[in-house]
């Protein structure tokens, strides 16, 4: 359901997009415009999802190398597929596909911009993680954050919770950070600019992916070992995503982006 990007996060639909596919390649677009991406840059992606910013960065900026991080098996063995798929544009030398946990995640190498869609969602300490990214971007690096965030949010919904329905069955460990929240944390990179794309966006974001979940049902049916009570669990997950990201206009739940770079040492 996710649709042709294989995306698994807000679609853009403020600048005008017809339908999903448009709204995430929108989405692919602002991010790197806002990351200052140039052609030639060395950028590491994580995580890669099922590679759609990876999939973006080589049909647009054909200088550009990208090293993707995913722990997924699922994500990984798609993107190795892509990779083995000639005339695909992850079939190149220009990219680099590495199954890793993030937090265990070691290389040799220093990027030019360093793009996240949705990892601080499942980061346990903000302030651990931004510092593990400020050395592995050049001095004069970029790092983009885009994840969930919420202006004023019920703490039991927001933060990890064992016994709460989306840590039961969707996304364990998994909390929604307040907006503010990343400001506390300047000490190796400061920010440059901030957003807070309204809820809106996901919201018809998730239209689209109930849309296309209900439209596939006996598709997924067929799937091995699929439960009737799984499908009412997605339906459910998905119905409750379009509730929270609507309320208040929009304006309550929705995505911070953020552009960080090296914090000036002390005189």
């Amino acid at each position: 359901f996710l649709g042709k990007t294989m995306k698994y996060s807000m679609g853009l639909w403020e600048t005008g997009a017809a339908n999903l596919d448009e709204s995430q390649e929108a989405m692919m677009a602002d991010a790197c415009r806002k990351a200052g991406v140039a052609d030639g840059d060395t950028i590491l992606d994580v995580p890669s999802g099922f590679g759609c910013l990876a999939d973006h960065v080589m049909r647009h900026y054909p200088g550009s190398k990208v090293v993707s991080v995913t722990l997924s098996d699922v994500q990984y063995q798609y993107i190795v597929e892509k990779q083995n798929t000639p005339g695909h544009p992850l079939h190149t030398d220009r990219f680099r596909m590495i199954k890793e946990d993030f937090a265990r995640f070691e290389i040799g190498q220093k990027f030019d911009k360093v793009i996240s869609l949705g990892i601080f969602e499942h980061v346990a300490n903000m302030g651990l993680t931004l510092e593990k990214i400020a050395g592995m971007l050049k001095p004069d690096g970029a790092c983009f954050l885009h994840y969930i965030a919420h202006n004023r949010m019920i703490r039991r919904f927001a933060e990890p919770d064992p016994d709460g329905f989306f840590h039961r069955y969707i996304f364990p460990g998994g909390r929604i950070w307040p907006f503010q929240e990343i400001f506390r944390h300047q000490e190796r990179l400061r920010i440059e600019k901030s957003w807070f794309l309204n809820g809106s966006n996901y919201r018809r974001t998730l239209e689209a992916w109930l849309g296309n979940f209900r439209a596939n049902l006996d598709r997924i049916r067929q799937i091995e070992g699929m439960e009737e009570r799984w499908l009412r669990i997605w339906e459910f997950y998905l119905r409750y995503c379009i509730a929270m990201f609507g309320g208040m206009n929009g304006t309550n739940v929705g995505n911070g982006q953020f552009l960080l770079r090296h914090a000036k040492m002390p005189a």
